[in-house]
């Protein structure tokens, strides 16, 4: 059966010169031009847009049937519309989710998926539409720091909300990463026995792409309960303004 890969249309200079790999833009109107193969696997890579891809589908359905045609990986996609997933990676617009919700492989290990959008807040510039760029990895190992934390370590009291704080964020790249199906597997590599209030942990996230390991995220993080650091937040935001107007204050008045 023949295989496509979908990228989203900020990397179509990864699409540009190969064989069975076309933007999202380029499948819509293979879909609505009905020249799409009758049977074929389509793989989602990095950078499609939920909607968008969810908008063709329904496009091909209703002009011809497409039993032949299956997304190979519907889950990239999926986890995206989730609400409880969405809040467990402290984001409010979907686009902006990076990873599917995670899933546990081991006491301390955890399986996802890298799922990128075009419209998400870190692929809004520089990009060459080759690779994805560091940064998105970056924030991809946060969220997942975050779910895992939310879904697996934390107590499970709805009415409690935690504050993240990172204390350290260390990063080894060791090869480009391309917009194609990226595993991502999350370690816990250092945690506390009670966690039921207060959790100070480290995490290793590790990004393959065809089994090869890409880059490698490390963060140092603690999780307090809501209202135990936000005081404390709001008494160090008054004390830092008081001291840039004790430091500037009189040049400020004299302007």
């Amino acid at each position: 059966m023949k295989s496509i890969l979908v990228v989203g249309d900020k990397f179509k200079r990864f699409s540009e010169d190969k064989e069975n790999v076309m933007t999202l833009s380029e499948l819509t109107q293979r879909a609505w031009q009905n020249s799409l193969p009758r049977e074929c696997d389509i793989w989602l890579g990095q950078g499609v847009e939920h909607d968008r891809l969810f908008g063709v589908l329904a496009a091909m359905e209703k002009r011809a049937p497409v039993d032949g045609i299956r997304i190979a990986n519907p889950q990239q996609m999926l986890d995206q519309a989730d609400p409880s997933h969405q809040a467990s990676v402290h984001k409010a617009r979907r686009e902006n989710i990076l990873i599917t919700r995670p899933q546990r492989t081991s006491n301390q290990t955890f399986e996802a998926w890298l799922s990128l959008q075009d419209s998400g807040e870190l692929l809004g510039d520089h990009v060459t539409g080759q690779h994805v760029q560091g940064m998105l990895l970056i924030e991809a190992a946060r969220q997942m720091m975050l779910a895992v934390s939310e879904r697996y370590l934390l107590g499970q009291d709805e009415d409690t909300r935690y504050y993240f704080v990172l204390n350290s964020v260390n990063t080894d790249y060791m090869q480009f990463a391309f917009p194609i199906p990226t595993r991502i597997e999350h370690e816990i590599t250092s945690l506390p026995s009670d966690v039921s209030k207060i959790l100070k942990a480290t995490s290793r996230t590790s990004f393959y792409q065809n089994d090869v390991l890409t880059a490698s995220v490390e963060i140092i993080y603690s999780a307090y309960p809501e209202a135990r650091i936000s005081n404390r937040e709001a008494k160090l935001a008054s004390e830092a303004y008081q001291k840039h107007i004790n430091l500037h204050g009189e040049v400020a008045s004299s302007l």
